[in-house]
């Protein structure tokens, strides 16, 4: 698990599909290899040698603005980041993180704004210096961004924010499939690796390029 764990990103719902796996590693739990767990470990060997399914982020001045998806349950928070292309929307990455017990009790709203706040600093070499943005199914970042005299966590919130060129929109839950899934399952706890080259190293491919 650990090395197919270093390339979870690369495989979207990769929590969900290695829940069975990741319950037989629990403090407590008896070591019993299921049909389930057999399919699980099956699956991601499939996921993990087939073709890669994300595409390179472009930082070109005639690139698409990227877009980022968050969605927040009781259980965790989910993003897909993509980018527009000549070809539509194309995934660059995929993150997500599982919440801790105090965490799991905030209202949807600061739930929501958590996960936009999160992914907003995770994503950040991708994301700040240009247009960009954030489809949610809650109206977290108008919300923050209308509040008058926000206190502790939200202020820090808020001032994370003002960094950001971004434009936040709302989108239903019934089509936000794509990101939804990522906060519906259990999810590893910490935090998630990018899972393309870092913005520093592809801007370097860009310069060398660059007659």
């Amino acid at each position: 698990m650990g090395l197919a764990s270093y390339y979870r990103n690369f495989v979207p719902h990769f929590a969900e599909i290695a829940s069975p796996l990741r319950q037989l590693a629990e403090k407590d739990n008896k070591f019993i290899s299921s049909a389930e767990c057999h399919a699980a470990f099956n699956t991601l060997k499939s996921k993990l040698s087939s073709p890669p399914i994300l595409a390179f982020p472009a930082f070109s001045p005639s690139a698409g603005p990227f877009i980022l998806d968050t969605d927040a349950s009781y259980i965790a928070i989910g993003s897909v980041l993509s980018q527009k292309s000549a070809n539509g929307e194309v995934v660059i990455a995929y993150a997500g993180r599982r919440l801790n017990k105090p965490e799991s009790r905030h209202c949807t709203t600061r739930r929501e704004t958590s996960a936009s706040a999160y992914f907003l600093k995770h994503f950040r070499p991708y994301l700040l210096g240009k247009p960009f943005k954030v489809r949610t199914d809650h109206q977290t970042l108008q919300w923050i961004r209308n509040l008058r005299g926000p206190e502790g966590q939200v202020t820090r919130w808020w001032a994370y924010l003002q960094d950001y060129d971004s434009d936040h929109i709302y989108r239903s839950g019934s089509r936000n499939a794509n990101i939804d899934e990522l906060s519906r399952l259990p999810a590893e706890t910490g935090n998630v690796m990018l899972s393309t080259l870092s913005a520093g190293a592809t801007r370097a491919r860009y310069q060398l390029n660059d007659p």
